[in-house]
């Protein structure tokens, strides 16, 4: 893999396994920070690193170029760009069997009904060891599993988003948490058909500009600001069968 880099506020950064060109037009990938971010052109092909807070980065950078890959400044960037690389290597989409494999545990459940939400985050909650971990760590985990299998249920172009319904799908959601040294992985599955990036962007938009929930639709509408503010990182995998999205949390840090 050939990368170019461009990111003069992360110069000391430890990036393995990859050959460092010159110029982007000999580039596979192109890393760029905050502060040259004007220079990108490829939204599938250019990674943003910044140290800018996430509202800046999306109401800004974002607003003004795409991109599939933004780094944030996070307590474990080498870890969140290696994690990267291995997306861009896949050339698809990062698999958690490989990228987060051998983990020292590892719960994994289904859910086929909205009236069995509840208990399923409660049992898996229930078997994690959390005495290890600061104290909202239990409380952000229990917030966002309940956040993304709620949106696996109610939005979906087939059926009533009216989320005080009780809805039971042919095929099970499935929820999968798990653990190794560093990180904690929260995956939820769902089968809705993908998520767009311009709806994806919109959502974040809209969270960072307005702060409040909406009310012209079944949910508040932050759902997904929430989950990236919460997460240290969130991966959206878009299939042909629908989006999986992870969230990986440093085990360590707040």
């Amino acid at each position: 893999m050939k990368v170019y880099k461009n990111i003069p506020n992360f110069s000391d950064l430890n990036i393995d396994q990859v050959n460092f060109v010159d110029s982007s037009e000999n580039a596979d990938f192109c890393f760029y920070d905050h502060s040259t971010w004007d220079q990108s052109k490829n939204p599938e092909k250019d990674v943003l690193i910044s140290s800018e807070d996430d509202e800046f980065n999306v109401l800004n950078l974002l607003a003004n170029q795409k991109t599939y890959h933004l780094i944030g400044n996070s307590p474990d960037i080498e870890g969140e760009i290696n994690r990267t690389l291995s997306i861009l290597r896949s050339g698809c989409f990062w698999d958690p069997a490989k990228g987060f494999p051998n983990p020292s545990w590892n719960i994994e459940k289904s859910v086929n009904s909205t009236e069995d939400i509840k208990q399923t985050i409660d049992t898996i909650l229930s078997e994690f060891d959390f005495n290890t971990l600061f104290s909202e760590q239990e409380d952000i985990i229990r917030l966002l599993a309940n956040e993304l299998l709620v949106n696996a249920f109610f939005h979906r172009p087939d059926i009533d988003t009216d989320r005080t319904s009780t809805i039971v799908l042919p095929k099970s959601i499935p929820i999968q948490l798990s653990r190794n040294e560093k990180s904690i992985l929260l995956r939820v599955e769902d089968y809705n058909g993908g998520f767009a990036y311009d709806k994806l962007l919109g959502s974040l938009s809209r969270g960072f500009k307005e702060k409040k929930p909406r009310h012209d639709t079944g949910g508040a509408g932050l759902g997904f600001y929430f989950v990236f503010k919460m997460a240290n990182q969130v991966i959206v995998n878009i299939k042909e069968t629908g989006t999986e999205i992870i969230c990986m949390f440093d085990a360590n840090k707040r």
